[in-house]
């Protein structure tokens, strides 16, 4: 059989997005589902045999356009899915970000965590073991 899904995604807690189409896939090894999203987390929980259609209607004077789109969303992360052919966003990056700020690109939010908690140690034990770089030099020289 076959089950149409208008925007899966919708109402879903981002976890939720992804356990949902694992669990129909597992719970429904012969049902072909179809279904739109306009979030890359499905794609996530998304089967390798995956077929991925890009559907657009760029005016009202055209006609819909689809696209079969070769890509293994299984090597990807959220970030390169949004960045991709699949949704075609050009940047992920938010508009209020500070240039003179750091940008985190870790894995997890934990690792973001740890990357803070690393830079303000090493920021403190900067601040605390500071030496003269002349007199640091000046001893070395002498000895």
């Amino acid at each position: 059989g076959i089950v149409l899904i208008d925007e899966i995604d919708i109402h879903l807690h981002p976890n939720w997005q992804k356990k949902f189409v694992q669990t129909l896939t597992k719970l429904f090894p012969k049902i072909q589902f179809i279904a739109s999203t306009h979030s890359p987390i499905p794609l996530l929980g998304a089967p390798k045999e995956t077929v991925i259609l890009n559907v657009e209607k760029p005016s009202s004077r055209e006609g819909i356009k689809v696209r079969k789109l070769d890509i293994d969303v299984t090597t990807l992360t959220p970030n390169t899915i949004l960045t991709s052919p699949i949704f075609g966003f050009e940047g992920i990056i938010s508009d209020a970000h500070d240039e003179n700020e750091p940008l985190y690109t870790e894995e997890t939010y934990n690792d973001v965590l740890f990357e803070k908690h690393l830079d303000k140690k090493l920021e403190d034990f900067a601040k605390n073991s500071a030496v003269d770089l002349d007199d640091l030099l000046n001893s070395s020289a002498n000895d």
